[in-house]
């Protein structure tokens, strides 16, 4: 039994390995993720913003300031979460929020912000690319910074927020709410102009509202200036929210490798896996003079 012990071993390292390149090549389709370079993914933008995924909100509070978040709420985000991203705010950070139907205004709720999401299918069938559920919106910028391009909006929604509010983004007066979902302008429905985007400080930092969680993703991104345009709200390093997306197994193992391969290539990670395959080594080199005493 003893004698089988290396092949064994053998076939569970071969079979370890096996596992880890075949999560590592697997494509990932998880919405939003920054792993994702489908359509629906982020790849592209986390790209082009220098950015970093975010995988617990534990690590905010080692975060240097000025930072920005963005966080796009496709599940509900906890209470201590929406804290922690409060008091990264109100420490000097920038939060960009990208919703239209998920959980931002339990975000903006906890956050005491006044703004809210509509929740309703805003569309423009003049002002669009492709289609009238793809407004194109002129973004006015805040204050004299004037025309910073046009974002293409994905099936989005409009915000609500109070006159004074500062507006940077909105819709044209051809855009309109599509409360009932027959796809046609009704009377009773709401005309725009809509605020699609909108700034507000907080302590030493801002929340910045954007009324379409498809805004950053691949297959939109390349239809506007939206990258170009958000940048001009990033200060510092970006980091991308991954907590809060739909659950995908292969992206959790993807995000892990990431993180061991991070820890590994780091100092005191590459002494640690030395120090293993040298006990490995050792254990071998026992188990051999064991074997040929024995024999």
């Amino acid at each position: 039994m003893r004698r089988h012990l290396p092949a064994i071993s053998v076939l569970a390292l071969v079979g370890l390995l096996s596992v880890v390149v075949l999560v590592w090549a697997h494509p990932i389709g998880r919405d939003g993720s920054v792993l994702n370079a489908g359509w629906n993914g982020l790849s592209v933008a986390c790209a082009e913003l220098d950015g970093t995924p975010l995988y617990s909100y534990d690590e905010l509070n080692e975060v240097e300031m000025p930072a920005t978040l963005v966080v796009i709420p496709r599940m509900p985000v906890g209470t201590a979460d929406v804290r922690a991203i409060g008091e990264f705010v109100e420490a000097g950070g920038t939060l960009l929020l990208l919703d239209d139907f998920g959980y931002g205004n339990e975000v903006l709720t906890g956050l005491g912000e006044r703004v809210r999401f509509a929740g309703t299918l805003m569309k423009d069938s003049l002002h669009c690319y492709k289609d009238a559920v793809m407004p194109r919106v002129e973004c006015l910028g805040v204050g004299d910074e004037g025309v910073l391009g046009e974002l293409v909006l994905d099936c989005g929604t409009w915000l609500e927020c109070a006159e004074s509010t500062d507006v940077w983004a909105r819709s044209s007066h051809f855009s309109y709410g599509d409360v009932d979902g027959d796809g046609q302008r009704g009377e009773d429905e709401p005309d725009g102009p809509f605020a699609i985007g909108v700034v507000s400080p907080r302590g030493r930092g801002e929340v910045v509202v954007i009324s379409d969680s498809s805004v950053l993703l691949n297959g939109v991104v390349v239809a506007g200036s939206n990258v170009r345009i958000i940048e001009e709200f990033v200060r510092g390093d970006v980091m991308f929210d991954q907590v809060y997306l739909p659950d995908d197994e292969v992206d959790s193992g993807k995000a892990t490798l990431n993180r061991v391969s991070a820890v590994v290539r780091s100092g005191f990670g590459a002494m640690i896996l030395l120090l293993v395959l040298c006990s490995l080594a050792f254990s071998y080199a026992c188990y051999n003079r064991q074997r040929q005493d024995n024999d």
